[in-house]
């Protein structure tokens, strides 16, 4: 998605509405989440759309499990994703 998209999807469903995804490996991943930094210029709206609310919504009907790859595990770009996993779920 272009920046512009990405606003249009945050203006038409608010940020408790957009999830970040990605088609890991194929796509670019820290590109894309820098290009998230630059649209949403807060930390909380951030958090929602990178973490907070898959977590909500996958709360409302019941269990989550996780299956950290490799990467996630031991890359530093992946650092923000390892820290909230830690201060968030049981592991």
């Amino acid at each position: 998605m272009t920046d512009e998209e990405i606003r249009k999807a945050i203006s038409a469903f608010g940020t408790d509405r957009v999830l970040f995804g990605t088609d890991y490996p194929l796509g670019d991943s820290k590109k894309e989440i820098e290009m998230l930094k630059k649209v949403l210029d807060d930390e909380a709206s951030l958090k929602k759309v990178l973490y907070e609310n898959a977590v909500r919504i996958l709360n409302e009907n019941g269990r989550m499990a996780i299956v950290l790859s490799n990467s996630i595990a031991s890359i530093d770009t992946h650092k923000e994703a390892r820290k909230w996993l830690c201060e968030n779920m049981r592991i």
